[in-house]
């Protein structure tokens, strides 16, 4: 349908004293509108020949009416968008409107530009279609901002990918090629260095690049500060952007120019007003990086900066780890060497055997205290282990009456010190787990010293068990061993005392590590707040949980343990004798050598050992106990570790170097006990590795049963 235009006359109306009314006819008018317009509006007949051109299209193209009238439109098409103009054509033919088709055209001075182009048939007084009108609109603007904004996207995903590799990554080489991946390809960039300051601080080292050969990387492996891009930056502190690199002779670019790069964007690695490198991102496709994208580069460099800053501080986090590591095996190590000649003297007098009251006494203190400082020093190493996922079950089918048996046995001298009862109520029925059986009378050691501890003298304790169906909780835990077709079964072990009790806002801090209800000192029970914490991760080793409850201070408190059942039925077993109640058998008399160069040690266990009725030498040091083992030829040799001129794991591997050495059992008799000591000591040919102090009794026994076996 064609427009129509009102038949009455418009007018413009001047407004004034003098004013007047001009009339315009309809003709002028749309002239007039058209010639107004910002757009460009364009007629052409069907062959393509420009036949108008408002003043709008001059703005817009920058050509004027007498430039363009009577020659074709493909003046402002580019040479690689000529095609559309046939298209466009046999749709006008086809009486269709194109409406805002965006393209690109070419301006007079040669510039391009982003256009809406919405194009309408023009017909004759009969209908026939006999050309066409343009209107052009500039929309670059527009599509700068589209695509500004589509590039903001991209680099915020960009950095947000970034942060995920630098936050993440513990090898920098590794993060640094991981991002480069990401955002080379963004800013056309093939190659990047990242230069160090090297230990001494007195030049910079290559730490990672892309983009060059091994051997070219090799040779630039050093840099001298103030020299080539990248040592001027490190000496300036400030980013430096070199452009139109090949056609340069500023001699600090001449080293990448040798690269074939030909834009180069170096940043200095920057925390804290300390200087830790450099990074540099390169092309070898481009002579300039935009002021956008060197922006961008600049937020990558402060992110690989920070990045930086983190693996040292997690350097430096593991590192004191690593001494605390070791400074815990130092602290055992020197706290076990006194603990065993004091147990070995005690243990001496006891043999020998008194009558006066007051002497047995004091022996049984002593060898208590004994005993309490080995469990606290086992407990913080264990701890140690535990953190560091260093510490492996021993796992098989155990009863649980002799994991609760093995602690019973073994808390009794502080439960019966103290005046306590103690009552155990175990299930009729056997019940089998699937647990490290040392470890596991180790959860219920801690627990009931704990209660002896905390329960004021001639309280009660309670040990209590029963198996249940297991709670949601724990179902679908793996419990090793079992038929999972049978309803998971659960053992509810409770330790519960008529003890001080623990207030309500303590009770969620109990198992934290080094956390203790009352450190003032009229209250103060000893001990270093790990026990408990060992407690919750031992049983969580072991696929369980436990709790704790109390109703407040003086009302006693329980702790429950909740343990996965096994539910075959269980092989054949002789059922569970403490112990304490079988008899003690006599060892065969034995050739035993003591190798320490702790005396008292030495001595101790020596004269131990001969009461017991063993034949026994001593050497202390390494070399003596080498040049002993030749001469004395023992059956059974107890070597120390750390020992001067010749240290234990030498003298070892010396004597099973010798022929007469075959059916000897060498024991490492240590301090040591870390998995590591345990692993050099199997390596250097030991037979056993045993912590001081050490029950003599076990460990004779121990030898004479690997001695049997070597001589069979």
């Amino acid at each position: 349908m064609m427009a129509v235009l009102d038949p009455q006359l418009p007018t413009i109306a001047s407004q004034g004293p003098d004013s007047h009314e001009y009339p315009l006819s309809a003709t002028a008018l749309l002239a007039a509108i058209i010639d107004s317009s910002d757009d460009a509006i364009i007629s052409k007949d069907l062959n393509g020949i420009i036949t108008s051109w408002n003043k709008g299209a001059e703005r817009v193209f920058g050509y004027t009416a007498e430039e363009t009238i009577g020659r074709s439109v493909t003046m402002l098409i580019p040479p690689e968008r000529l095609k559309e103009e046939p298209k466009i054509l046999e749709r006008l033919r086809r009486g269709e409107r194109v409406d805002h088709f965006e393209t690109i055209r070419v301006r007079k001075d040669g510039t391009l530009i982003n256009i809406s182009l919405t194009i309408s048939p023009i017909r004759d007084t009969q209908g026939r279609i006999v050309g066409a009108s343009k209107i052009a609109r500039d929309i670059t603007d527009r599509k700068h901002a589209e695509t500004s904004l589509k590039t903001q996207a991209e680099r915020l995903r960009l950095l947000w990918e970034a942060a995920g590799v630098l936050l993440s990554a513990d090898d920098p080489d590794a993060m640094l090629r991981q991002l480069f991946a990401r955002i080379g390809p963004h800013i056309n960039a093939d190659t990047y260095f990242n230069y160090m300051v090297n230990e001494s601080g007195d030049a910079l080292r290559l730490a990672s690049c892309v983009g060059i050969s091994v051997e070219t990387a090799r040779k630039i492996s050093r840099l001298e500060f103030g020299t080539a891009v990248c040592g001027t930056v490190a000496v300036q502190r400030r980013p430096i952007v070199a452009t139109h690199i090949q056609s340069s002779d500023d001699p600090k670019v001449q080293l990448v120019k040798s690269f074939g790069i030909r834009s180069y964007a170096c940043n200095p690695l920057i925390v804290d007003n300390v200087l830790l490198g450099t990074l540099s991102f390169a092309s070898r496709s481009r002579d300039q990086f935009d002021p956008d994208e060197f922006e961008f580069l600049q937020t990558i460099c402060h992110y690989v900066a920070v990045a930086y800053e983190r693996l040292r501080l997690l350097d430096r986090l593991k590192e004191a780890d690593r001494r605390k590591d070791e400074f815990l095996a130092t602290l055992a190590h020197e706290l076990r060497n006194p603990l065993a000649p004091i147990r070995n003297a005690v243990r001496v007098q006891r043999l020998k055997g008194t009558n006066e009251p007051e002497m047995r006494w004091s022996w049984e203190v002593i060898d208590r205290q004994v005993e309490h400082l080995t469990r606290l020093i086992d407990d913080l190493l264990d701890l140690s282990r535990i953190t560091r996922n260093k510490l492996e079950l021993r796992r098989q089918r155990v009863e649980l009456a002799e994991v609760i048996n093995g602690a019973v046995e073994s808390s009794r001298p502080a439960i019966e010190q103290c005046g306590h009862q103690l009552t155990v109520t175990l299930p009729t029925e056997p019940v089998y787990l699937n647990a490290d059986l040392v470890r596991l009378a180790q959860v219920f050691l801690n627990l009931l010293n704990n209660a002896a501890k905390y329960t004021e003298g001639k309280g009660h304790i309670w040990l209590t068990a029963e198996v249940r169906d297991q709670e949601s909780g724990l179902r679908g835990q793996e419990s090793g061993i079992g038929d999972s077709s049978r309803p998971a079964r659960e053992v509810v072990v409770r330790v519960k005392d008529t003890g001080v009790g623990i207030p309500p806002e303590k009770l969620p801090h109990l198992f934290e590590i080094f956390f203790q209800v009352d450190r003032s000192l009229e209250r103060s029970q000893g001990g270093l707040g790990i026990g408990l914490s060992l407690v919750r991760r031992l049983v969580e080793l072991h696929g369980g949980r436990v709790e704790v409850e109390s109703d407040g201070v003086g009302k006693g408190s329980e702790f429950i343990v909740y343990l996965p059942v096994l539910v075959e039925r269980p092989h054949s077993k002789a059922p569970f004798i403490s112990s304490n109640n079988d008899p003690i058998p006599m060892p065969a008399v034995r050739r035993i050598l003591v190798v320490d160069d702790n005396r008292d040690s030495a001595d101790s266990l020596a004269m131990l050992l001969r009461l017991i009725g063993h034949e026994v030498r001593t050497a202390y040091d390494g070399v003596e106990g080498v040049e002993a083992a030749e001469r004395y030829r023992p059956e059974i040799i107890l070597l120390d570790i750390g020992m001067p001129k010749l240290n234990g794991h030498d003298a070892c591997r010396r004597i099973r170097e010798q022929a007469w050495s075959e059916d000897m059992v060498l024991i490492a008799l240590t301090g040591w006990g870390q998995d590591e000591d345990r692993r050099l000591t199997a390596e250097a040919g030991f037979d056993a590795h045993l912590i001081k102090p050490v029950d003599p009794t076990v460990l004779t026994e121990l030898a004479a049963s690997m001695r049997s076996a070597r001589v069979d």
